[in-house]
């Protein structure tokens, strides 16, 4: 009950065959998940005297971890795509490091789709060419300088009682969260604004 329960025993055969002249070249590499939840490495090596050696290590721990990572990865997307506001958290080099739902959508730009990872440099570009204000370059310069670093909000007028409304806060390791609400500003709030 160490090996994986093969259904075609003809074929299963045929793989013991093959997994013995891989070891020979010392190219055999294969993963066994067990039903009892544990994972081995087999890897298949030629030895002395024309022998072949394969090491079995137990791996289950470390797919045990990385599943787990997974799942936290996915449940913190999961998280900020939930959420109303776009969400874009950038890197202390100024990478973009992820976005949510919400900002894909505000913006018309498929992050996750692309090759290359963009900037805040090209980002505030993209923001600027939609909705021009000084906001953007400070933003820029936020996430590329560690000083000074507090959080900060500011609202962008678009004209016809729209707005953005922007808040910048450090994270953890230098990252910074820029998080981007458009509101339309109530007929009241307009006559109290001029």
């Amino acid at each position: 009950r160490m090996i994986p329960e093969p259904r075609d025993y003809g074929s299963w055969r045929r793989q013991i065959a093959e997994l013995e002249a891989a070891a020979l070249d010392g190219t055999y590499s294969e993963t066994w998940s067990l039903p009892d939840n544990r994972t081995y490495r087999v890897t298949g090596r030629p030895h002395h005297g024309g022998a072949v050696a394969f090491i079995l290590e137990d791996i289950s721990d470390e797919i045990a971890l990385t599943r787990r990572f997974r799942s936290e990865l996915e449940l913190g997307q999961a998280v900020i795509d939930a959420m109303d506001d776009a969400i874009a958290v950038f890197l202390p080099t100024g990478d973009l490091s992820m976005v949510n739902m919400a900002y894909q959508e505000l913006w018309g730009s498929d992050i996750d789709g692309s090759v290359d990872t963009p900037t805040v440099t090209e980002m505030s570009r993209l923001w600027m060419a939609r909705a021009a204000s000084p906001v953007w370059g400070e933003i820029r310069d936020f996430v590329l300088h560690s000083r000074d670093r507090e959080a900060w909000e500011d609202t962008i007028p678009l004209g016809g009682g729209h707005t953005l409304e922007c808040r910048v806060a450090p994270l953890a390791g230098g990252s910074t969260l820029v998080s981007i609400r458009p509101r339309q500003v109530s007929a009241p709030e307009r006559a109290a604004q001029a």
